[in-house]
C-alpha cells in the first residue's frame, strides 16, 4: 500500500516561505526517529517503539500524511497486543521512509 500525500496540505503550505524548511525538518527528524524505531525493533524494545510512535505521530498529521498518522496511533495503542508486531513495525518503517522520499521529491518540485 503506497501512502498518498495530501496535495491539499502541500498546496496549503506552499503559500508560506517556510514550506521547504518545514518539510526538511519533518523528513530529517522523522527519518532519525524511524532509525531509532528500527534499532528498538532489533532489541525487542516495544515500549520504546510505542514512545517513538507517540512522538512522531503529530508530525505525520502536520504534513498531511494521515494514513501514517493513523498507523502510528495504532502502533502506540496496540503494538504490545499484536501477534504480528515485528512485521507491522517493519512495514510502518518502510512505508514511512517511502513517504519521506516522496515528500522530499515533492518539496523539490514545489519550492
Amino acid at each position: 500500500m503506497r501512502n498518498e500525500i495530501s496535495k491539499k496540505s502541500l498546496s496549503d503550505y506552499k503559500e508560506y516561505e517556510w514550506f521547504g524548511e518545514i518539510i526538511t525538518l519533518f523528513c530529517d527528524t522523522t527519518r532519525k526517529e524511524l532509525g531509532k524505531m528500527d534499532d528498538a525493533l532489533k532489541k525487542d524494545d516495544f515500549n520504546l517503539i510505542t514512545n517513538i510512535a507517540h512522538k512522531i505521530k503529530p508530525n505525520y498529521y502536520a504534513v498531511g500524511l494521515y494514513e501514517l498518522y493513523r498507523r502510528a496511533d495504532w502502533i502506540e495503542e496496540n503494538i504490545n497486543k499484536d501477534l504480528n508486531k515485528f512485521q507491522n513495525v517493519e512495514k510502518f518503517i518502510s512505508i514511512s521512509l517511502d513517504a519521506i522520499d516522496e515528500l522530499n521529491y515533492n518539496r523539490l518540485i514545489l519550492t
